[in-house]
């Protein structure tokens, strides 16, 4: 049985919703009702570029195809 790796697919795309939390964390900042601090932006800006460092870094070192079965032949082709 073959492990499939959802870390290529899922850390990016959960860098990019921390990415729009801080725009929003940074739109509240602006509109005089900050939710969290500075720092606590910041963190999150750093968390989402790490994680999304991480998952280009899963997809990179992935083989191109990893097939979810282990059936060895084409049923397209009967």
């Amino acid at each position: 049985m073959k492990r499939v790796y959802l870390g290529g697919a899922f850390l990016p795309k959960l860098a990019k919703h921390l990415a729009l939390v801080a725009c929003l964390m940074i739109v509240s900042q602006v509109a005089s009702r900050p939710v969290v601090g500075q720092l606590g932006i910041f963190v999150t800006v750093v968390l989402a570029a790490l994680l999304h460092s991480a998952g280009r870094t899963v997809r990179r070192r992935l083989p191109p195809f990893v097939p979810l079965s282990g059936g060895g032949h084409d049923r397209r082709a009967s």
